[in-house]
């Protein structure tokens, strides 16, 4: 129970502190703000925690009463107690402290990183109370290490759950002998459940009427210990359930209208982050139904939600802002053919504004998860936008880029720290034994030697099978991977642009070029060898519809040694065209407008007993391509190129085969392009 005098310091916080801003922005207020809107009855607490432990136990039936009510005010002081240095071991008061911290945290966005700092804390936690005796209060740290462990995997898109399932199960066992009747305990009981069912949900050999139960349960538990708070969330939990099994079509077992339980939920929302996460995940509903049914109610309804959310100054606002831009592009495409042009227009100008705030807002709330979300569908629409448009928004998604990297520096610092502090209170437990250790890491280094000499006779071994076995099969795998599929598809679609244009005599030219590349390629791949003639009218071919689809963006020079009998000389079919293919596809195409693309193509005599091919290009180069690919919702991997650069190793053993791949730079240093040089013997047809 709380003691009177806490009652009133209550009374008096509540009166004369108003409540932050929510949000991980407004967990952040600057200290001294807050120092002076605080009571003089708190702040003098906050100076005895300085003087020892029992200062700072007083304070915690405060802290645990804010962080439900006003987590923002609860976080602040929780930061203040942190900040005192009389921190000196592990306690179970400092163990609860954070364990209402990351509570909080955790209703924030919080990325991979973050989420793994927080979870280290709990598991620091978990051992303090562990030693303790205090079941409860394990049980307690136990659903809080499911909770981070669920979000950690959920982010990862990883479907082993078998840690949060584990923690979650631990923590059951522990609550089983006590008084579930309601209060403490049956809260916690109803966390356990509500963790059970979203992991269930995660996982597909789950069945949902499972899920279903577990959150039923739950929510009984919740509703016996009088928590509104937990029983909004598993509302919503429940809504989100009977959202799958719409968008599934399941119309059986469990499935309800999920609407009449976010509204539920939205009722018993006891503070304003919480409303702010339900009205979201509402709204998503809502955009999804408008995606299947194309009735603007839904579409009016989910942006209603969403704006309602961005008015409240809390969280949520880069997601928000995200959805939006989702609600509105949909909005472009599934009514285009009633919008007036003026009125697409005014949607497009919208649509930029949003993907700029979203940017911004994603970097203000430290949410990467958005931001690449939000670039990912950027990368698809911004040729659409007016060229100075697109520049804008691309200059502003790197602007903030830049901030994640440099956040992701601090917290890489902060771990580093963190290990450091670590090892030295190790050394300073462990000096007595000092000669012990030693002799563990020479045991220890020992094995993991003789292990690691095992490991690798037995990998050479396994290599040299798999080796013999890859030298098969690699050469009919090469040539099946050369014809890309969107080399196919996008010279079908620009045959047929010229169909549409009227330019038959071009398009059934081009159709010829294609036909004729087609038969090639499937006759070239019954050989182990062609002649050096076939290979470059093969490559011609290519070149001719790659210039088709990028029109001016593309041009290209192919040259050959005049003293070359290209009749005569034997290469195996199709060496060049996945290099050329791979420097158009992520060299020249991904070329900023509007620099040209030059691709230069020479075959020349090496010596008396060799031959090179040099494939150059003055595209972005490697590493840019990289950055580029990595953040493309297309997620293309260079079959052709990683299969060559194969037979051209296994070419090695027997021959003179060399593959030399180099990165231009400019005077300035910059990336110029790649240059790539395949060297093979000069292999002449016999003589009849």
């Amino acid at each position: 129970m709380i003691s009177k005098r806490l009652l009133f310091l209550l009374l008096i916080l509540f009166f004369c502190c108003p409540s932050l801003v929510l949000g991980q922005r407004g967990l952040e207020q600057p200290v001294d703000s807050l120092n002076r809107s605080m009571p003089a009855p708190l702040r003098n607490q906050l100076e005895r925690v300085q003087r020892g432990e029992q200062a700072l136990a007083s304070l915690l039936p405060l802290v645990e009463h804010l962080h439900r009510r006003d987590p923002p005010l609860a976080y602040e002081l929780i930061r203040q107690i942190r900040r005192l240095e009389t921190y000196q071991s592990y306690t179970k008061q400092w163990a609860q402290l954070e364990y209402y911290r990351s509570w909080i945290e955790l209703e924030t966005y919080m990325d991979q990183e973050e989420l793994e700092l927080l979870l280290e804390n709990t598991q620091q936690g978990i051992a303090t109370f562990e030693a303790e005796g205090d079941q409860l209060w394990l049980a307690r740290s136990l659903v809080l290490a499911a909770h981070l462990r669920f979000h950690l995997s959920f982010n990862n898109g990883d479907t082993q759950l078998w840690e949060a399932s584990a923690y979650a199960e631990r923590a059951l066992q522990l609550v089983r002998d006590l008084d579930r009747s309601g209060g403490e305990a049956g809260s916690v009981l109803g966390e356990i459940y509500r963790i059970k069912g979203n992991i269930c949900l995660q996982q597909a050999q789950c069945p949902s009427d499972s899920a279903w139960r577990q959150y039923e349960r739950a929510l009984d538990y919740h509703t016996r210990s009088a928590d509104t708070s937990s029983q909004a969330l598993t509302l919503l939990n429940q809504a989100i359930l009977l959202a799958r099994l719409e968008r599934r079509g399941d119309t059986t077992g469990q499935y309800r209208d999920p609407q009449p339980y976010y509204h539920r939920a939205l009722e018993r929302a006891t503070r304003s982050q919480q409303l702010q996460n339900i009205r979201f995940e509402y709204a998503v509903f809502l955009q999804n139904r408008f995606d299947r049914r194309r009735e603007l109610e839904w579409s009016r309804g989910a942006r209603e939600q969403l704006q309602r959310i961005i008015a409240a100054s809390g969280t949520h606002r880069a997601a928000s802002f995200f959805q939006l831009t989702v609600n509105t592009q949909n909005l472009l495409a599934y009514r285009s053919d009633v919008l007036s042009e003026a009125r697409q227009n005014q949607l497009m100008d919208s649509l930029a504004q949003l993907y700029d705030r979203t940017f911004r807002e994603a970097q203000r709330e430290n949410n990467l998860k958005i931001y690449d979300d939000a670039f990912n569908r950027l990368a698809t629409l911004c040729p659409h936008f007016e060229r100075q448009i697109c520049s804008q928004l691309l200059a502003t998604a790197d602007t903030v880029k830049t901030f994640f990297i440099q956040k992701n520096k601090a917290i890489n610092r902060e771990i580093t720290r963190r290990n450091k502090a670590f090892q030295a209170a190790i050394q300073a437990e462990q000096r007595h034994s000092l000669h012990q250790r030693y002799l563990f890491f020479f045991l220890l280094v020992a094995t993991l030697g003789l292990s690691l000499f095992l490991w690798q006779r037995v990998r050479r071994l396994q290599e040299k099978v798999v080796l013999e076995q890859k030298a098969a099969t690699i050469k009919q795998e090469a040539l099946r991977a050369q014809m890309n599929p969107h080399f196919i598809s996008n010279t079908i679609n620009a045959i047929e642009s010229l169909v549409n244009q009227g330019r038959n005599d071009e398009a059934s030219e081009y159709l010829i070029d294609f036909s004729r590349l087609c038969r090639m390629v499937i006759e070239h791949s019954r050989y182990a060898e062609i002649s050096l003639a076939d290979e470059i009218d093969t490559l011609r071919y290519f070149l001719s519809l790659e210039e088709l689809r990028l029109g001016d963006d593309l041009e290209y020079l192919l040259s050959v040694d005049p003293g070359l009998d290209t009749a005569a000389i034997r290469i195996p079919p199709l060496i060049l065209q996945p290099f050329v293919e791979n420097a158009i596809w992520h060299g020249i195409k991904n070329k900023p407008v509007p620099q040209r693309g030059l691709l230069q193509i020479e075959i020349r005599r090496r010596g008396e007993e060799s031959i090179e091919l040099v494939v150059e290009d003055n595209g972005v180069g490697r590493a840019r391509a990289r950055d580029i690919q990595s953040q493309s919702v297309i997620k293309q991997k260079s079959w052709g190129t990683t299969l060559t650069q194969e037979r051209i190793a296994h070419l090695k053993k027997d021959l003179d085969a060399r593959l030399m791949i180099e990165d231009l730079t400019d005077a300035e240093g910059q990336a110029a392009g790649t240059k790539v040089s395949i060297q093979l013997p000069l292999k002449l047809v016999p003589s009849s």
